[in-house]
């Protein structure tokens, strides 16, 4: 696959698959854009495998406009987003269910890939 100088963003980018789809897509040589709401790991994770980094909360509509400003402004395009941020909270039994655990895994699972989502289709459509 040629991605040379595609531009990526990757929401999720700092670990797991997020960071696989990253490296994989600079091998193949994209400009990418980890996004992650740990600033230790996502700054760490940039640097070692050769992306830059931005801190977003993918629960937050400002937190994924300012990656997709960040994209425009430095590379001028969006050309591929990737929703790769995620949770998962375990839950030993029905009874000691935490609703406010649970509100945030749904919040950052669905509506972050919602925003995400939006936010690129809304950048990319031109």
């Amino acid at each position: 696959m040629n991605l040379k100088d595609k531009v990526a963003v990757v929401v999720g980018g700092s670990q797991g698959l997020g960071r696989a789809l990253a490296e994989g897509m600079i091998k193949e040589g994209a400009h990418v854009i980890i996004a992650s709401k740990n600033r230790e790991l996502l700054e760490e994770t940039a640097l070692e495998i050769g992306a830059d980094a931005h801190v977003v909360d993918v629960r937050s509509e400002q937190d994924i406009r300012a990656v997709a400003d960040f994209a425009i402004q430095e590379f001028g395009k969006i050309d591929i987003w990737v929703n790769s941020a995620g949770q998962f909270k375990k839950f030993p039994m029905v009874d000691l269910l935490d609703m406010d655990r649970a509100h945030e895994m749904f919040d950052v699972n669905f509506f972050g890939s919602v925003l995400g989502s939006r936010t690129a289709l809304l950048n990319m459509k031109e």
